[in-house]
């Protein structure tokens, strides 16, 4: 029992370059940002934020997803899945465009460089929402 989903979701798979050594493909494997054939245990998960990203891009709607959980579990690697099949679905023309901004509470040293990293991402946004809003 799950939600219902608005969408289809694609296949999750993003092929990695073929490794030309044992060390290189071990340095692929371990790389933060590697892709993993299976993350096992993770589609529910893997659903649960496409879906919430998606219907939110595509309903215009702002939302905010909270996940967190014991270091190494594929939180991660699930979301950055997530955000290439979205990107890709984006430059197809199947949903509108957006700006992905990742925020990782382990990078941050205080909770002030959250706000810096974003308007550094989207500064044109968040100057249109001062000039707006003030």
């Amino acid at each position: 029992p799950g939600r219902d989903l608005l969408f289809s979701m694609p296949k999750r798979e993003t092929p990695l370059k073929e490794p030309q050594n044992v060390l290189e493909e071990s340095r692929l494997r371990l790389h933060a940002a590697a892709v993993p054939k299976s993350l096992p245990c993770r589609e529910e998960e893997y659903s649960d934020v496409y879906s919430f990203v998606k219907d939110n891009l595509c309903l215009g709607t702002g939302g905010c997803m909270y996940i967190s959980g014991v270091p190494g579990t594929g939180k991660t690697a699930t979301v950055h899945e997530v955000m290439r099949n979205l990107e890709k679905e984006k430059n197809n023309g199947e949903i509108p465009c957006f700006t992905f901004v990742e925020v990782n509470g382990m990078w941050m040293t205080d909770p002030y460089k959250c706000y810096v990293h974003i308007f550094k991402v989207n500064y044109m946004h968040s100057l249109f929402i001062l000039i707006y809003y003030v």
